[in-house]
């Protein structure tokens, strides 16, 4: 498992530029199979008659798994990472406003400065929160 997350945001965004184009869809015959443009591009099902291993006999496992890689589309772990991106963005916009605020805040009254920079984090907050509730939308 990977625990740095920039390292698998970067992975992740090299694969999806690799990867076949989507959207992907779960076909199914006896197995299933996950598809792009037309194209089977990984099969989810019982390999022993093959000569393969399988530990997956369950038909209800190996279509959760078709339709999880399928949600999994170039296209979809492209727009998580520009989602994160932008949220990482503001958030830092708002973590810089608030320090120079709690630097400049020494002398507030009659400071023009400090009302200033007060005036910045409130906007940072209010583009910080606006970011959280389009989250939800």
């Amino acid at each position: 498992m990977t625990t740095n997350l920039k390292d698998l945001q970067a992975r992740l965004k090299e694969a999806a530029e690799k990867a076949t184009p989507g959207p992907y869809t779960v076909t199914t015959c006896c197995d299933y199979w996950l598809e792009a443009g037309g194209r089977g591009i990984a099969l989810f099902g019982d390999l022993s008659w093959q000569g393969a291993e399988t530990t997956i006999n369950d038909q209800s496992e190996m279509e959760a798994n078709a339709r999880l890689h399928a949600l999994c589309s170039p296209e979809n772990i492209t727009a998580l990472l520009a989602r994160i991106e932008k949220l990482e963005r503001v958030a830092s916009e708002w973590a810089t406003a608030r320090k120079a605020v709690t630097d400049a805040s020494i002398y507030p009254i009659g400071n023009d400065l400090y009302r200033t920079l007060l005036n910045r984090l409130s906007e940072a907050e209010a583009a910080l929160a606006e970011e959280i509730r389009n989250e939800t939308a």
